[in-house]
């Protein structure tokens, strides 16, 4: 071969080598470009028509129906059907597979998991308790509820652990000082009120407005959204309510699907942390909360805003301090779940992660 050839098939050995490294380069940008436009649940979804029960329509629950109102399930390529559940079987509708997640209390999840039944929290949303005790002109203090009734939702779930506490500290005995009745929710609620039937209740959320207004005179005695009654009568400063909660066979099954779930509600939460209620409130209001009071809404949030949770993670301190409550009230009957066996951080923090890169 001459000298020339020789040259000739270097050069050209050389520019195949070039196009070669030009093509993994555009290659591995193109990869990367990919990553960065969709990192979290980059994967399809391997169920994408959902259901969501929740017992009843509270602002409690904003950031799941604010992701379903501002279209956030849509854009993780979720179709969500929410729901109430009649008779409030939120958690038979879970188990029977007849809803896909649900939004509830901590210390429910945990008497539930009680009964053998696996369900897993996914995300916080609410860090404090939003419940109020609404009582009588009469009754002035914790201390004038002795010998009265006091209504709740169902004797024996969360609401009465919070109450009970209370009247621990003040004094009274809640098995023997009061009497426990069950009034349902909302207005049936509201109509025991009225009618009577008992002289202090447990509201949820902004029912509390809705009963202070339907039936004058009453007023609230022990306000457990604000921070001075959870450290006065639970020693604490954080409650963390209400959580997105799935079954572990659902999670299992259902990875990617699951965390487009909270995808959705972490917009949610910041859309909530970065809004005024009344734009929180215009988000949710005809297609939610048609028949609601346009101004209990406002005002409740505005009160209690600052309950969302900021990140969607549940410390072990904020579950320690809902198992004490519910313990102490005898609602869970064996040792608690462990918080790492009920409480899976896996996909907030993958959330949270791809939002600090932003």
């Amino acid at each position: 071969m001459t000298d020339e050839a020789a040259r000739g098939k270097k050069i050209k050995f050389a520019g195949g080598y070039m196009k070669r490294k030009i093509i993994s380069g555009l290659l591995s940008a193109a990869m990367a470009i990919i990553v960065v436009i969709n990192p979290v649940g980059a994967n399809e979804p391997e169920k994408t028509d959902l259901t969501y029960v929740e017992p009843g329509r509270y602002l409690i629950k904003l950031p799941v129906i604010l992701a379903g109102a501002a279209g956030y399930f849509k854009e993780e390529g979720l179709n969500v059907d929410i729901r109430i559940a009649p008779g409030q079987r939120v958690y038979e509708a879970l188990l029977a597979g007849d809803s896909d997640f649900i939004a509830v209390s901590y210390g429910s999840m945990m008497k539930i998991n009680q009964q053998g039944k696996e369900i897993h929290s996914v995300c916080n949303i609410t860090r404090n308790c939003l419940f109020h005790l609404v009582a009588k002109p009469s009754i002035k203090r914790i201390q004038d509820l002795k010998g009265k009734r006091i209504g709740v939702p169902k004797v024996g779930e969360e609401v009465t652990a919070v109450i009970r506490a209370a009247l621990k500290k003040k004094g009274l005995d809640p098995d023997k000082d009061v009497k426990w009745v069950s009034v349902g929710i909302q207005a049936t609620m509201v109509a025991a009120m009225k009618r009577g039937d008992i002289d202090a209740v447990g509201a949820v959320g902004e029912w509390r407005d809705h009963l202070l207004r339907a039936v004058p005179g009453t007023h609230v005695i022990i306000d457990y959204s604000k921070e001075s009654d959870l450290k006065k009568y639970l020693g604490a400063t954080t409650y963390p309510l209400a959580h997105v909660q799935m079954t572990a066979d659902f999670i299992d099954k259902n990875p990617e699907t699951t965390q487009k779930v909270v995808n959705a509600v972490m917009k949610s939460l910041n859309f909530i942390n970065t809004h005024t209620p009344v734009e929180c409130i215009d988000v949710v209001k005809e297609k939610y909360w048609a028949e609601a009071d346009r101004d209990v809404l406002v005002k409740y949030l505005t009160e209690i805003k600052d309950a969302f949770s900021p990140d969607g993670i549940t410390q072990k301190s904020g579950y320690d301090v809902v198992v004490k409550v519910n313990s102490e009230a005898g609602l869970l009957k064996k040792p608690a779940p462990g918080f790492e066996v009920i409480t899976d951080l896996r996909f907030v923090k993958k959330s949270n992660e791809v939002e600090k890169k932003k």
